[in-house]
């Protein structure tokens, strides 16, 4: 058996938490429109984003996986919501957010998804969070869930030129940073990609739905990556969102099966699905596995 934690990129604002400290002491974390850390929420809460295109961000960054390291040594890393995601900027139109509720974000019951940050748009012509040819995004504005287009990163490159690259220069700094606190080349596994990203990590399709189409469309989707270079990639098995059935779960682990990187996962609050729960997928799961 091998350890290998997530780890998402957003850093937790609070004071006294290193990764916080350290990378403020040394500006490390992307800006929003004002000049100011662009602020997000994901998991942790209001979190700030590391800026991986910093000169100095590879430094940091290692520093901070050999103090996890050192805590558990885990035998690889699984890093997530990186395109970025963000639980906030609902509409797309949050330039600057701010922290509604300093003592508590989310409020004590609330989900950790509730967004609890005040955004707003100080600069509602910018052209690049509305710009005039705007692509046909299912969610909306650019921004939507994600960081402003605005946002800057080390040397005033904008997240409108810099977006695609965030997971692979998040992928890049992580290897790096793991061959040299292990001394080997390590498991690295992504949900963000871009080019080169198969040299870098290993990748999974994203949040899928347990469905049939869904099934279908992995396989489509893994031999594509196989074209794109990636040759380590898998899809969710008997599907992330939703819950899935007897038959859907045994017929998506015999093909999953033959994915090059194999896990069955899915999202909090579904119905559990380990391949043990039924006989019948515990039976195709031997037998194709």
């Amino acid at each position: 058996q091998h350890f290998v934690p997530i780890i998402d990129p957003g850093i937790m604002v609070q004071e006294g938490y290193d990764a916080y400290e350290q990378g403020m002491k040394q500006d490390l974390f992307i800006k929003d429109i004002s000049g100011g850390s662009y602020l997000g929420q994901v998991w942790p809460g209001p979190t700030y984003f590391p800026d991986f295109l910093h000169p100095q961000a590879q430094d940091y960054w290692t520093t901070q996986l050999k103090a996890f390291w050192n805590m558990c040594e885990p035998d690889g890393i699984w890093i997530d919501m990186n395109e970025v995601s963000n639980f906030c900027n609902s509409d797309g139109r949050g330039q600057v957010c701010t922290n509604s509720a300093p003592n508590g974000c989310p409020a004590p019951g609330a989900s950790q998804t509730d967004c609890c940050l005040v955004c707003s748009t100080p600069e509602p012509t910018n052209l690049l969070d509305f710009p005039p040819y705007n692509i046909h995004n299912a969610f909306g504005n650019l921004g939507t869930k994600t960081m402003a287009p605005s946002a800057t990163h080390y040397n005033n490159v904008t997240d409108y030129d810099a977006h695609n690259l965030y997971g692979l220069t998040e992928q890049i700094a992580t290897n790096k940073a793991l061959t040299d606190i292990r001394g080997k080349r390590p498991f690295l596994l992504s949900r963000s990609s871009f080019l080169s990203t198969g040299v870098h990590s290993a990748k999974w399709t994203g949040d899928n739905g347990a469905t049939w189409n869904d099934l279908k469309s992995s396989i489509v989707s893994i031999m594509d990556f196989n074209l794109f270079g990636v040759p380590m990639i898998g899809a969710d098995i008997c599907g992330f969102i939703f819950d899935t059935t007897e038959e859907l779960c045994a017929r998506w682990i015999e093909v999953g099966a033959f994915y090059p990187f194999s896990r069955d996962h899915n999202t909090l609050g579904a119905a559990p699905q380990e391949l043990y729960l039924w006989d019948s997928v515990t039976e195709a799961a031997k037998n194709a596995l």
